[in-house]
């Protein structure tokens, strides 16, 4: 769903509601009685479960131990480690509970002084998560059960700082009084590491409101060498800014626009647009009107904007770039969002929404001028979508570019090119399930063997996995029942083999990353393999109250694709329990506190978390991520949008952008720095490295991440490696350079071959 005004619960709509909208309301009470009864009864018991958190989250560090010690419970019941630990890399260790070893009851009396003694050895509670996975109902012969899904975030203090990822599951077995009468952990594991974080918060950019109350939102967020001095600039078109890089992280600001008309709104791209060989800006304004800002010398844009194409946009989000038709200039496609909520319309179906305002294929004329090419190229059935990303990529190996959509409500869209810009959807089979409450992709080596795989990222919910769990749904919608556990899986990691992208056991290990929004991959410590960084957290609040409960029980099947007054009503907050209330004036949360995920490579054979281990977890809510190396040093850098929330009026987001610098122990590396020429872009070329690992493959492109764009520039690690034989750059028009590799960790600037 959307950056800033995420969704339109409004509190409380001037007027009466309607007679529809009342009897819409007795439903949805009647179905809470019996349809949803066990998850209403869920909701009383999570209530324990939000509280305990609430409080830990609200007390001071030297309170933790108070409020974990308050837990009234007869036993608790633990296992040791095991003796042995799995060593990954950068010193990382992942440490499980021995299966074998028996289990101990604490009493309350034991359970304090076992926390204490952790106390005395120096462990200290930084962040948590804590989630309802399971509900089990009272029976006659058994109390209500639970199982709640944990991730403490912890330090040890001494000489020594060790921080600790504590990540597991806790069976509850409930009272009559809805306290927990015993607790066993069943499962669990500690990710850890000795010494400091690996990233430095360097700086953080945090522009004021241009208008008042109308939020902060910088996206695009735009990471680009400009000037060709090897130290990329940022630009951030929501607050029309040029952030001039002038190395060691130290940046000078200038107005993207001269004479602004308006914020860039999401959308913006930096590509040559007018086949000059010098990088254009091109955006959405907020009014809806496109506007193309020329290259000039120094890499500065030129005052002058000009107007591409005349249609008007009313929800621009992503935009991608490429030559779609072998005519040597960049085309262009712009999808939209449409905010779910606003004037009681919903996406309909849930799972396959195509009801949003139409995305465009925009074809170039060569000069920076474009015409409307979307039904001719055949891209008009599902133009529809509510899209955050899309890509043009050649992910046939065919030498020409492909589509790829990935939309909210709906998942992955596949389009394949004949070469002359005619599209056709893609088989079935090409990427398999492709379902996902779709938010941002990104493209990368993980499974090690050369090839670019794909990484979607969705939405993970405990609400939908629970109701599943609990056999719960509307006999009358069939088909939302079948989907709402392939929509809610999460993220999902579709891996390249011969002719097809699979899921892996993989993708088992970055699924359920939370609710999440940007990603970005890269190989954080030049080691050969690729990382994957996540940004993750909905709406945060002031209670960890879980809006999501509503949206899954009823909205989902409230209204349909169009706007009715009467479900407007029914979706504020005078109809919802008292305990939901208040998502827009920031009382409660949907999916909130949710932290960033850095999962660490380990040779192309699974990935682990290390967010918290390397200083870059981040409990706020986040959204674009983007991965450069701004200080030009061979490791790059994370840059990430963290949103915060105003509560005047309605929900609007206050984002600011945070700089870490990569500090990690480097292997060797190679960065190859594409350059265009007049009529030449290197927007959809591929780098090809060679050497005794084979060939290691990188695709130039747009798109991808979440409102963003990141550098031209394929960037390879390579561990010990220390002789490559040669880099092949595959231009889009299908002539092939070839450069002899003569010395490694530096980056070798390649310009596109001249008409």
């Amino acid at each position: 769903m959307a950056i800033l005004c995420v969704i339109d619960l409004t509190g409380q709509i001037p007027g009466e509601p309607p007679a529809q909208t009342l009897s819409l309301a007795k439903k949805r009470n009647e179905q809470d009685l019996t349809t949803w009864a066990h998850e209403v009864e869920a909701q009383k018991f999570e209530a324990v479960i939000i509280d305990f958190w609430d409080r830990l989250r609200n007390a001071s560090s030297a309170k933790h131990l108070e409020v974990f010690a308050s837990l009234d419970v007869d036993r608790i019941y633990l296992k040791p480690w095991a003796p042995k630990m799995r060593a990954l890399d950068l010193g990382v260790a992942v440490t499980t509970l021995d299966s074998v070893a028996p289990t101990t009851a604490l009493s309350p009396t034991a359970w304090r002084d076992w926390l204490r003694r952790r106390q005395s050895e120096g462990y200290k509670l930084l962040q948590s998560e804590w989630h309802h996975d399971k509900f089990t109902p009272a029976t006659k012969a058994a109390n209500p059960q639970s199982v709640v899904a944990f991730e403490i975030h912890v330090v040890k203090e001494g000489k020594l700082t060790t921080p600790l990822i504590v990540k597991g599951k806790l069976e509850i077995d409930w009272n009559k009084e809805r306290q927990p009468k015993t607790i066993r952990v069943s499962e669990c594991r500690i990710v850890h590491r000795k010494g400091g974080t690996l990233f430095q918060k360097t700086l953080q950019i945090a522009p004021e409101e241009v208008i008042p109350g109308a939020g902060v939102s910088l996206a695009p967020v735009i990471v680009q060498d400009l000037n060709g001095d090897r130290y990329p600039e940022v630009i951030l078109g929501g607050v029309n800014s040029i952030f001039w890089n002038q190395g060691n992280f130290k940046f000078e600001r200038s107005a993207l626009f001269a004479n602004p008309t308006g914020p860039v709104l999401n959308t913006g791209v930096v590509a040559d647009m007018t086949g000059d060989g010098r990088l254009d800006f091109l955006g959405v304004l907020a009014n809806g009107k496109s506007q193309l800002l020329p290259g000039i010398e120094g890499g500065r844009f030129s005052d002058k904007a000009q107007q591409p194409w005349k249609e008007l946009a009313k929800g621009p989000s992503a935009i991608t770039t490429g030559d779609v038709d072998s005519d040597g200039d960049l085309d262009v496609w712009l999808t939209q969002y449409k905010i779910p909520y606003e004037g009681g319309q919903m996406p309909t179906p849930f799972y396959d929404a195509n009801d949003g305002y139409p995305s465009s294929l925009f074809l170039n004329n060569g000069t920076g001028k474009f015409t409307d090419g979307t039904v001719k190229a055949g891209l008009a059935s599902k133009r529809n979508r509510r899209t955050y990303s899309a890509s043009f990529v050649d992910l046939d190996s065919d030498r020409d570019l492909d589509l790829m959509v990935v939309s909210d409500f709906a998942g992955l869209d596949v389009w394949m090119n004949d070469g002359k810009g005619k599209f056709t959807a893609a088989p079935d089979d090409l990427f398999g399930e492709r379902h996902a409450f779709g938010m941002a992709h990104t493209f990368g080596d993980f499974d090690s063997d050369g090839r670019q795989d794909l990484y979607m990222v969705g939405m993970s919910s405990t609400t939908a996995r629970r109701l599943d769990q609990l056999g719960l749904k509307r006999e009358d919608y069939p088909e939302y029942t079948k989907l709402r556990a392939p929509m809610a899986y999460g993220n999902r990691m579709y891996v390249a083999r011969e002719g097809q992208y699979v899921q892996t056991p993989l993708n088992q290990d970055c699924a359920r990353a939370g609710w999440a929004w940007g990603a970005a991959s890269f190989d954080l410590e030049n080691d050969g393999d690729d990382d994957l960084y996540v940004a993750n957290g909905h709406i945060s609040g002031k209670s960890a109250t879980d809006y999501c409960t509503a949206f899954w029980r009823h909205d989902l099947y409230t209204g349909s694709s169009t706007e009715d007054p009467a479900v407007a009503h029914l979706l504020s907050d005078r109809f919802l329990p008292p305990s939901l209330r208040g998502l827009q004036t920031g009382r409660i949360s949907w999916n909130g506190f949710e932290h960033n995920r850095l999962f660490l490579n380990h040779q192309g054979t699974s990935l682990t978390d290390v967010g918290f281990l390397l200083g870059v977890s981040h409990e706020k809510d986040c959204r674009s991520v983007v991965a450069a190396d701004l200080d030009a040093d061979g490791r790059q850098d994370l840059l990430i949008v963290e949103n915060g929330w105003s509560h005047e009026k309605k929900l609007t987001g206050i984002q600011a952008l945070l700089i870490h610098r990569n500090m990690a122990p480097s292997g060797h590396w190679l960065g190859i720095d594409l350059v265009g020429s007049v009529g030449h872009s290197p927007i959809g070329a591929k780098v090809s490295l060679h050497g005794p690992f084979g060939i290691k493959e990188r695709h130039l492109m747009t798109g991808d991440s979440f409102y963003a764009q990141h550098p031209t520039i394929a960037h390879f690690g390579l561990g010990d490696i220390t002789t490559v034989e040669k880099a092949t750059v595959s231009w889009p028009d299908g002539r092939v350079s070839t450069i002899a590799i003569e010395e490694l960790d530096r980056y070798l600037k390649i310009q596109a071959p001249d008409a």
